[in-house]
Order: C-alpha cells, then structure tokens, then sequence
C-alpha cells in the first residue's frame, strides 16, 4: 500500500513525474463548498482530476479519499500519495467559521513585506 503524506496547507502541490495528490479545497464556481479532488499526475501529459465521491454521491472525506487515493497509487505503481488539506490553514478556518464568507476580517490582511522593505500592492499608489 502507498505511503500517505500529509502536507502543510499551504505547501506546493508536487510538480512534474508520476504522483498521486489529494487536495481538499473551496469550490471555484461555490466558494462556500469545500470539494475533495484527486490529482493522478503523468511524466508526460495532462493530470487525470476528479472529485471523490461515495457511490451515493456524498463527497469522501479527507482520510476516505487518500485511502482511495492510495489504491490509485497502487494500481499506477506509484509508492506515495500526497494530501494537501488548503481550508486548514488559520484563515481557512476562520472563512469556514462564518460560512464560506471570504470577505471576513479582510481589513487585517495585507500585502506588505515590510520586512524586506517592500510595501504591498496599493491602488492609491503610483
């Protein structure tokens, strides 16, 4: 059976060769919905995506679909899966907490890195 590893919210997905991730994410066209899709990734070739889901249609749970995933893996002679879990990072959950509302608490977020003295986009600016 392949190896499930879990990754950081926010790490990069595995680019390039053969490889198996699963990520769970807010919907593109529902921003309130969260889908769990799995990516089956070719050295050559457009990646294979699809959302899983139970025979019922019910979408699977993270641990559910890297199970699945791990068959895939498997099957493709691949010996690792990838998950990535992008709504558990502190402003995920807090865009979870008020029902998928993006717009919360935007006032505290920010562009700059002040730290390498680089302000942040501005539209005030020129």
């Amino acid at each position: 059976m392949a190896e499930i590893r879990h990754l950081n919210p926010h790490d990069p997905t595995p680019e390039g060769g053969h490889s198996v991730i699963v990520l769970r994410r807010f919907d593109e066209d529902d921003p309130h919905k969260v889908v769990v899709e799995l990516t089956l990734t070719h050295p050559h070739g457009l990646p294979e995506r699809t959302h899983l889901r139970h025979t019922n249609g019910t979408p699977m749970t993270l641990e559910e679909a890297a199970t699945a995933a791990s068959a895939v893996a498997d099957e493709a002679g691949i010996t690792t899966v990838q998950v990535i879990d992008r709504t558990a990072g502190p402003r995920e959950r807090d865009i979870q907490q008020h029902g998928g509302d993006h717009t919360v608490h935007m006032e505290r977020l920010d562009d700059d890195d002040l730290e390498e003295g680089e302000p942040g986009p501005d539209m005030r600016r020129s």
